[in-house]
């Protein structure tokens, strides 16, 4: 019993459930089906001067949110995402063990406080 290949039309005798005549007709179905579930769950396609290994993004932003920490808005990646980027590192870096590093100019006033206070 020959079947229909559903990439170039070409009848064949399948082995299973196989619904591609050759491998190269495979790849190509795999690669139809693979952009239909990115466009369908909003992925783009990697363009042709992109490499092959690079990673595929949003094509939507995303909802606006306000971040519950900080209060500022940014772009969140779903509905579980209350966090903005910064304050989502901050965490991490915390639940790590991490301590907190003050910035430069912290410091100099740390300094500056701690001369005063020596005098």
């Amino acid at each position: 019993m020959s079947k229909a290949c559903v990439v170039c039309g070409a009848a064949f005798l399948p082995k299973g459930r196989k619904n591609t005549c050759s491998p190269k007709c495979r790849r190509i179905r795999h690669r139809q089906k693979k952009d239909e579930h990115n466009r369908r769950n909003g992925l783009r396609h990697n363009g042709p001067d992109e490499p092959p290994g690079a990673n595929r993004q949003l094509a939507s932003i995303g909802k606006e949110r306000r971040c519950l920490k900080c209060d500022r808005v940014f772009h969140s990646r779903g509905k579980a995402n209350r966090l903005c980027p910064g304050c989502n590192t901050e965490n991490e870096r915390q639940e790590r063990g991490h301590k907190y590093r003050p910035t430069a100019e912290e410091l100099a006033e740390r300094i500056e406080y701690e001369r005063m206070k020596a005098e």
